[in-house]
């Protein structure tokens, strides 16, 4: 891991230190039961849903939410 210091992440005033971050965010996907698999990517075609990657293990998918929409109120 080359990343230090994280200063710009909502929720972590002081910052973080980039291994924490990516520790805590393996524990929020491995809480929804999301399987963690470690590979070295060689191909990504974002052109279909969900993603196909293709690493030196195996062929994966990869499913990726960001967010909700915006719904006004009435």
């Amino acid at each position: 891991m080359t990343t230090t210091d994280v200063e710009h992440r909502p929720g972590y005033a002081q910052g973080i230190q980039g291994s924490d971050l990516m520790k805590n965010r393996q524990a929020h996907a491995e809480r929804f039961k999301a399987e963690m698999i470690a590979d070295h990517i060689a191909r990504a075609d974002p052109s279909v849903r969900p993603f196909r990657l293709t690493g030196e293990v195996g062929r994966f998918t990869f499913e990726y939410c960001a967010g909700g929409c915006v719904r006004s109120m009435k």
